[in-house]
């Protein structure tokens, strides 16, 4: 007589699914925070920045290279909280587009591979 194998497949799908979600908000986090990096960096560099800012290393660049944005709130230019919202929602989804034509040029490759 054969045994039957028997296992809880809803939960190893709902958990899996939570898995999946989990993974897709944290990218979504990540992105929302390189967006709001890029933001300050361009602002930065658009105000010349790196000949206030404290670390040598963008004042050997001659731009932005601070994960930290410390220039900024020495800038005499300063912007509306409106302003930079905008413009990190617009980096923002530029990341999320470059995504999705990264994805689709990879199902295609898939695709032309069989």
């Amino acid at each position: 007589m054969t045994k039957t194998l028997i296992w809880d497949a809803a939960f190893l799908k709902e958990r899996e699914r939570d898995a999946q979600e989990q993974a897709k908000q944290a990218q979504f986090e990540a992105d929302w925070q390189q967006a709001d990096l890029q933001f300050g960096r361009e602002f930065s560099d658009a105000n010349n920045g790196f000949k206030l800012c404290p670390l040598r290393a963008c004042l050997r660049a001659r731009r932005c290279m601070s994960d930290e944005s410390l220039c900024l709130d020495l800038l005499p230019v300063r912007f509306s909280r409106a302003t930079a919202q905008s413009c990190i929602e617009e980096i923002y989804a530029e990341i999320q587009e470059q995504r999705r034509d990264e994805a689709q040029m990879a199902e295609e490759n898939a695709d032309d591979a069989l």
